[in-house]
């Protein structure tokens, strides 16, 4: 199947110049029913909320933020899980807005949330962090430790802090949410009281700051399929382009743009002049660092590994 211009926006979305891509960041909250037990005569939900405030105040500008939750909409239901903002820019008062307006109910799928926190992260192939506030133990039938050990193990720049809040370490929950921080080079805090939640959240918050920033960071040789760059050297912006599916339109983003390519082995693609599959054309194996004839010129392309054969017009 060839996807045309009108068709290619969804696909383009993963491609975006890895060079560009901003540091992204998502908190995922704990809504099952036992954040409505009490601290000091005050609900941890709202105490919570109060915390994530704090969080925010001098939140890094360059670190986009978003929102996830489970347990807040049904009880004992192990699937209640939401991304309740994508990663953007952060507007203090709308986040928190969206966090007022969670209501403990549900169950603790712990790592199903995370999973989905690092889905939705994963998508511009730039460092992620997840920020995990968890009162209890994984509630659904599933390991954290083994979703760390997981998400280790796909090559993304993976980090998960936590903070169990009104969890004792010793306890089999402070164990479980300590090897989902530890495994993925992340920090796990403990916060009894509300002071320590905000002050727990403020920390995280300066760890995720003080991180060496990735957006200038080489993409280095691929492991799997192709990337394209805008220069000869490797070095300039570069895009991931999709896998199996010819492209009749790169999109605009990066029409007339690609110069150079580097594929991983196995792994090969063509790239057309002319949107329509039926202009010139060149091949790109291994390192191509001058694509000829259509180097500043590529308006579609196909990327194939295995045994799958290039494109060819009908």
């Amino acid at each position: 199947m060839i996807l045309r211009k009108s068709l290619v926006a969804t696909a383009f979305a993963a491609a975006i110049p890895g060079a560009l891509a901003a540091e992204q960041a998502m908190l995922v909250l704990d809504a099952s029913g036992s954040m409505w037990g009490r601290i000091d005569g005050r609900a941890k939900i709202t105490i919570a909320r109060e915390a994530v405030r704090t969080m925010l105040d001098d939140w890094n500008p360059s670190v986009e933020l978003g929102l996830v939750a489970y347990g807040h909409r049904r009880k004992g239901d192990c699937t209640d899980i939401e991304v309740l903002a994508p990663p953007t820019p952060v507007d203090a008062a709308a986040f928190a807005a969206r966090v007022d307006r969670i209501t403990p109910v549900g169950k603790t799928p712990i790592s199903a949330a995370v999973r989905l926190a690092a889905e939705t992260l994963r998508s511009n192939e730039q460092k992620a962090t997840v920020i995990l506030v968890s009162d209890g133990l994984e509630t659904c039938h599933a390991d954290p430790c083994a979703l760390a050990d997981e998400l280790e193990a796909s090559g993304v720049d993976f980090t998960a802090h936590v903070i169990g809040f009104d969890v004792a370490g010793d306890s089999e929950a402070g164990r479980q949410l300590a090897c989902l921080a530890e495994r993925t080079g992340g920090r796990y805090l403990e916060a009894e009281r509300a002071d320590q939640l905000g002050a727990a959240l403020r920390t995280i918050r300066e760890s995720i700051a003080a991180a060496e920033p990735q957006a200038a960071q080489h993409p280095g040789a691929p492991t799997e399929g192709c990337l394209f760059f805008d220069d000869d050297g490797y070095s300039g912006e570069w895009m991931r382009p999709d896998v199996g599916t010819p492209v009749e339109y790169i999109g605009d983003e990066w029409n007339d743009r690609v110069r150079s390519a580097r594929c991983a082995p196995g792994c090969r693609a063509r790239l057309w002049l002319h949107a329509d599959f039926h202009s010139k054309y060149v091949d790109a194996r291994g390192d191509t660092p001058n694509l000829g004839d259509v180097s500043g010129s590529v308006s579609g392309y196909h990327v194939a590994c295995g045994d799958t054969p290039l494109h060819r017009p009908e």
